[in-house]
């Protein structure tokens, strides 16, 4: 089965860099360059998994993510977010997302942690909401997150 991710941002090599990854690993990758352009998407066809900006033209990405938690076909849509802009993380802190990446991350690192997403035996998507502060170093922030990882 090919799972089916959505990256959206409105910058075009960042999207590139992720799909690219995506796509050596068997993923179908569709893309939008900004929240309308998700939002269309999302009505239209099946999305496993979302890798979101937050900062974009016609619908940020705090709009995207409102109108999906609100739809209930849509609620239990895995969100990552990817952002350059780390002091409007706290604007997040109440919604639902399932992980948060900053721009300057590694893309094999997103790649990665979608790879994880859907390995379980069964092939179901694991879904684990978590928000972690995007303040401390990347070598911190992994710990933290291969620890919550290899806990379960």
């Amino acid at each position: 089965m090919s799972y089916r991710v959505l990256v959206t941002d409105d910058e075009p090599e960042k999207v590139e860099d992720i799909e690219k990854g995506l796509r050596a690993k068997g993923y179908e990758v569709l893309s939008a360059r900004n929240g309308k352009q998700a939002i269309e998407i999302l009505q239209k066809e099946h999305i496993d998994l979302m890798v979101l900006d937050l900062v974009m033209p016609e619908a940020d990405g705090l709009e995207v993510i409102q109108a999906v938690r609100s739809n209930e076909k849509l609620h239990e849509l895995m969100i990552f977010i990817f952002s350059g802009k780390p002091e409007i993380m706290n604007k997040i802190s109440k919604m639902e997302v399932d992980i948060v990446f900053l721009k300057d991350d590694d893309p094999q690192l997103i790649v990665g942690e979608i790879d994880k997403r859907f390995s379980d035996s069964k092939g179901q998507p694991k879904s684990k909401r978590m928000f972690y502060d995007t303040t401390n170093p990347i070598s911190t922030r992994l710990a933290v997150l291969k620890s919550y990882i290899d806990y379960e």
